[in-house]
């Protein structure tokens, strides 16, 4: 039992360890690109959750073209199925 222990704390030490690095470049990035500053301005988006939003959500919302954005709302407001 006191191995397993042992090989536990061995275990979060590195990963903690692996956190901060990725931590470190996090902040990196995030002084490099003015969009994840301005999500980590919102109350509880850290760089993490930032990062994700503005390099996999805002470019597929942006490769939405305008032809199927007008497509979609006049489908939408024409009331017909």
């Amino acid at each position: 039992m006191p191995d397993t222990l042992a090989l536990c704390q061995r275990q979060e030490a590195t990963l903690r360890a692996d956190l901060r690095q990725v931590e470190t470049t996090l902040g990196t990035c995030t002084r490099s690109i003015p969009a994840i500053g301005r999500l980590m301005s919102v109350p509880a988006i850290g760089p993490l959750a930032a990062t994700i939003y503005a390099t996999v959500v805002v470019p597929r919302r942006q490769s939405v073209s305008g032809v199927e954005r007008s497509r979609r709302n006049s489908v939408a407001t024409s009331g017909k199925p």
